[in-house]
């Protein structure tokens, strides 16, 4: 089989929404077929081999799944009321309308989140605190779609306390993610001195990839223009950094291989600058599966490497299958990896721009696979977007280009800095005119209440049927030219 990674994810996730929707006890079934597909895998023809194989992944999804949802926080034990918590800060801090929330590990290595009121003083990853006063917040994932989201960060446990009650033990060793943290710092400054609040706002969320900068108005007209994607951080993040790397490193000429091994280290770097979201996780993963693929001489296959991917990722928290960037981000590649050849080809007879024709089939392509997501999740689809997005994309490519020459070279000259920062207001200027009469257009969108997973399951069968015709129709086309 061409490319059987796919086929078992799929029987892995199987098993997980199987275990997450029951409560039947499989752990004997699995064991047996364990034990069966050991001892006949070698006399098993390959297709009976296959569908054992897919059994054991269905039930290894069952497992892994029942195992994270028994897993509970240390602090359900009455022995912690009131026992101050010592912890080590792990990323940065963001700020949410009525608090700062920080990651954490406790002294027995759990995850936490900590919501932080009336904070003044920044903490920075790596930072040893004890928190004297605080009010446990329990997780619930039946509850509602945050604690979901929560679990999907393997964070167990929710802790709220205030600034006052809060103290440092010993402040952090110089690290990646100390390093991260101050760079960061400096660049939110510089931007925040260099240009008006909204701006600045935007050019953060832009770079950084949290719209939490942004007010809800402005979230909302990027959200229903369709480009709210340019203000979190994505692939296409990761591509143009990727490109502005190879550009600026081919000029000094010092071979493809050690270009390669700085992009590796770049990309690394900013994701500790974003706190590694799952978006950059993939994004980041691929190219680094593709260069492993490269200095072994190895055909690289990028829906195995999707799947792979995305198989670990699950593997290790099973709740990140039901995080909307997870869903979103390899949903959006996986669409584009099927069908942006597909339409291409038939844009060619319409367009013949390479440019547009290449933007236009990659928001096409995109917006097939994402469509049923987003309906769930925000019950809003959104049909300006193609539009906006040919006015908007190509432009976001410069100005984060010159947002990182002009934080580079605002340590250097001001003056020359300032002359830059001139032409990114003029196109973050362009980029909300653009967003916001695109969000008020007649029928930029339509509210879909109600939207259920059975809807977006027929949708997605239907999607791969029309994928098999069309797919079968262009290898068709091309064996007849030749």
């Amino acid at each position: 089989m061409r490319r059987p990674i796919p086929l078992i994810f799929v029987s892995f996730i199987l098993g997980i929404l199987f275990s997450f929707h029951t409560d039947i006890f499989i752990y004997p079934i699995f064991i047996f077929i364990l034990c069966l597909f050991i001892c006949l895998e070698i006399r098993l023809r390959s297709n009976v081999v296959i569908c054992l194989l897919m059994t054991l992944f269905f039930l290894t999804g069952v497992v892994v799944m029942d195992y994270h949802s028994n897993k509970v926080t240390v602090f359900t034990d009455e022995a912690f009321e009131g026992v101050p918590i010592d912890a080590k800060v792990l990323s940065q801090g963001i700020k949410r309308k009525y608090s700062t929330e920080f990651t954490a590990s406790n002294a027995f290595g759990e995850k936490i989140l900590l919501r932080v009121s009336d904070l003044e003083e920044k903490f920075k990853p790596g930072d040893r605190i004890r928190i004297n006063r605080y009010r446990i917040e329990p997780i619930d994932v039946d509850a509602n779609d945050y604690f979901m989201y929560v679990r999907s960060q393997n964070i167990y446990s929710i802790i709220n306390t205030y600034q006052k009650d809060i103290g440092l033990i010993k402040e952090g060793e110089r690290s990646p993610a100390g390093i991260a943290f101050t760079t960061r710092t400096y660049a939110e400054s510089y931007l925040d001195e260099s240009f008006k609040i909204n701006q600045s706002n935007f050019l953060k969320s832009l770079i950084f990839g949290n719209q939490g900068y942004l007010s809800p108005e402005s979230r909302e007209v990027y959200s229903k223009s369709g480009t709210a994607h340019i203000i979190a951080v994505s692939g296409l993040h990761v591509g143009l950094l990727i490109l502005f790397i190879h550009y600026g490193l081919a000029a000094i000429d010092i071979g493809k291989k050690k270009i390669k091994m700085i992009t590796v280290f770049f990309l690394l770097f900013y994701a500790y600058i974003v706190n590694f979201p799952v978006s950059i996780l993939r994004a980041m993963s691929m190219y680094y599966l593709y260069i492993l693929a490269y200095l072994t001489e190895r055909k690289y296959d990028p829906i195995n490497a999707l799947a792979l991917i995305a198989f670990v990722l699950v593997l290790y928290n099973p709740y990140v299958l039901f995080s909307v960037s997870f869903q979103l981000s390899f949903m959006a590649t996986l669409s584009i990896l099927l069908f942006y050849k597909l339409i291409e080809v038939y844009l060619e007879k319409f367009i013949h721009n390479p440019k547009i024709k290449s933007l236009l089939a990659v928001t096409l392509s995109a917006q097939l696979g994402t469509m049923p997501i987003i309906a769930f999740h925000f019950n809003y689809i959104s049909f300006i977007s193609i539009i906006a997005n040919l006015l908007i994309v190509p432009v976001i490519g410069v100005l984060i280009a010159l947002v990182l020459m002009s934080i580079i070279i605002g340590v250097l000259s001001s003056q020359i800095a300032s002359l830059l920062n001139i032409v990114i207001s003029a196109f973050v200027s362009y980029i909300h005119i653009i967003a916001t009469i695109c969000s008020r257009f007649f029928l930029a969108g339509i509210n879909i209440d109600n939207f259920q997973a059975k809807y977006a399951l027929f949708y997605y069968l239907i999607l791969c049927f029309l994928y098999n015709i069309l797919n079968k129709k262009h290898i068709d086309g091309g064996k007849n030219e030749l």
